[in-house]
């Protein structure tokens, strides 16, 4: 491995032979005796306290207990040797305890991986100390304080030591990367909480969604409230675990309470006194956070409405892409040791409903021929936040202009009639908004405008794809990319590459990843029948609600009757 894609390539090989995720420990087991066979010492394990490591000497694994034990060194067996050693490492054995949850790989935009994740499950104390005295083991030495992430320990047996940092967090504290990165355990800390914000902003958009589909399915008042507060709680936890996430990032060490004890209000709390102090905003946004989700986690009696989900969603993602800014204003001020140009957001949101893109409108969009829907864009919540739960949005307007439109009344909005148009105007508009921001000297990362697409029928779906047309699409597709099958508005069905404008289609799938055998003519194409069942029935959403569909698990469903539903919109 002497070559930089050397290192790269091994990691991408093992990510591809495992599709970018591994669930259960006796895969996990097989994996790393295949990894360790591959890579010797040429790996570092990086931690988010900015400490590291060079090596993976050994894993073993408790299936039974689901517990993970990842050693960087393990005992020399040459006495004089191991004196030596101990001059610099006191201990035999340094070694990182995991109760095991998942591993992932972690690839960059062209399909490389760059990193392994080791994923675990909470861990108390006391089934710490049980795990690690199994085998007549003595504990020496036991500091829960000093990491926000891991229980330090010491343990002896047979005058042989070892310091074991057991992993008692759910965050994900520590990445496995190729040596030939060279990147620094400072920089490699600030990734990892990029990482662990990304996870927690899916999760965060995944509950929303899961709310909505389920809500729209029903019109019973009891079972919507169920559905609300269900997924009232799991956004709950993921508040708690961003917010655990800025404590540990800021130092905020809780003298009191152990990290994973802490809930909403002992971080809120400090919070506001030490990171969160600028406005009356940031009070109002996160006192707000704190009461809606309380409310939805008890029995207060009070109406449960699905406006306080979308509050609460709103105020949570605010401070996921914020705290996402500040992580890369860190990484980018440490890497040029200069200060980064200021953010855009600012000045983006200010000048959101000035700007006019008419001239850009006429340039690029030709509403000439004839389509059987029309598209209209409106600004993706994600980026500006908007009170979309009171049924008022952002469009792109005729005149040029952006403008809060009420969903009665559309009679502004901007109408597209084909996806190639769409494309086109997206991508002039942001180019603009990225010159503007850079004249005025602003960070250009962040410089452009997040939309989402609404697709609007104009006529009846003219076909209905079938299982044959999937299986046949699946069969000539690429394998040495990733696809994804979505359907379009007349009903048909096609595969699309990824990267690919997925946001222009009513229904699509989770992505079928590179090389792994999905599709292609070499392809047994076991996922084409329980595509087909999941396709028909977002479909069936779809057209029943006329709001585009997604959902990455596979159903199984009663093909007959949902096609007889189906055929009553045609």
């Amino acid at each position: 491995m002497n070559e930089e894609n050397d290192g790269i390539k091994i990691f991408t090989d093992f990510a591809n032979r495992y599709n970018n995720k591994i669930e259960d420990s006796h895969t996990a087991e097989t994996f790393f005796s295949e990894f360790l066979d591959k890579t010797k010492d040429w790996v570092n394990i990086d931690c988010l306290d900015a400490d590291n490591d060079d090596r993976i000497e050994c894993v073993d694994f408790d299936h039974d207990k689901g517990m993970m034990r990842l050693c960087t060194r393990v005992p020399e067996n040459d006495p004089k040797i191991r004196k030596m050693h101990k001059m610099t490492h006191p201990y035999d054995t340094y070694s990182f305890l995991i109760r095991f949850k998942n591993i992932h790989f972690i690839r960059i935009n062209n399909g490389n991986c760059i990193a392994i994740v080791v994923n675990g499950y909470t861990m108390n104390q006391k089934m710490i100390e049980s795990f690690v005295e199994e085998g007549k083991y003595t504990i020496k030495s036991y500091d829960e304080k000093s990491s926000f992430f891991t229980s330090n320990l010491v343990r002896t047996k047979n005058n042989l030591s070892e310091y074991i940092r057991a992993m008692k967090t759910p965050i994900t504290s520590f990445w496995i990367i190729p040596k030939i990165l060279s990147i620094s355990a400072y920089d490699s800390k600030k990734y990892l909480y990029l990482y662990n914000n990304d996870v927690l902003g899916e999760r965060l958009k995944n509950c929303l969604n899961k709310l909505s589909n389920q809500i729209g399915k029903t019109k019973d008042k009891e079972e919507i409230d169920d559905f609300i507060k269900m997924y009232g709680n799991q956004i709950r936890t993921v508040a708690e675990a961003f917010f655990k996430l800025v404590t540990c990032f800021y130092n905020l060490k809780n003298k009191k309470k152990d990290y994973n004890k802490l809930l909403l209000g002992d971080l809120i709390s400090p919070l506001k006194q030490n990171v969160y102090t600028n406005t009356d905003d940031d009070k109002s946004r996160l006192n707000k956070i704190a009461q809606i989700a309380n409310d939805l986690s008890h029995d207060t009696g009070l109406p449960i409405k699905f406006e306080d989900i979308g509050e609460l969603y709103i105020n949570l993602m605010y401070y996921i892409l914020d705290f996402k800014q500040k992580i890369y204003q860190m990484i980018y001020y440490n890497k040029l040791n200069v200060p980064t140009k200021p953010s855009p957001k600012d000045y983006i949101n200010k000048n959101l409903k000035t700007w006019n893109f008419k001239d850009t409108i006429t340039q690029t969009v030709n509403n000439t021929s004839s389509c059987s829907c029309i598209y209209r864009l409106r600004i993706n919540t994600d980026f500006k936040i908007m009170d979309f739960f009171n049924k008022n949005a952002d469009y792109l307007c005729t005149d040029g202009y952006i403008k809060a439109l009420k969903e009665t009344d559309m009679s502004e909005a901007l109408e597209v009639n084909s996806k190639e148009n769409v494309i086109a105007l997206i991508e002039a508009i942001n180019n603009k908004v990225k010159s503007d921001c850079e004249a005025n000297g602003l960070d250009t990362e962040l410089a452009y405008l997040s939309w989402d697409i609404d697709i609007i029928r104009k006529s009846k779906p003219s076909h209905l794809f079938t299982f044959d047309e999937i299986k046949n699409l699946m069969a000539n597709a690429d394998d040495s990319k990733n696809n994804k099958l979505v359907i379009d508005e007349n009903g048909y069905a096609r595969i699309i590459t990824i990267p690919g404008p997925t946001y222009l289609y009513p229904v699509s799938i989770e992505t079928w990843c590179a090389s792994k055998g999905y599709v292609g003519q070499n392809s047994s194409l076991s996922d084409a029948e329980p595509a087909y069942h999941s396709c028909l029935s977002l479909w069936l959403d779809y057209l029943n609600t006329d709001e585009k569909q997604y959902d990455d698990y596979y159903k199984q469903i009663d093909v007959d009757k949902t096609i007889e539903k189906i055929k009553e919109h045609y």
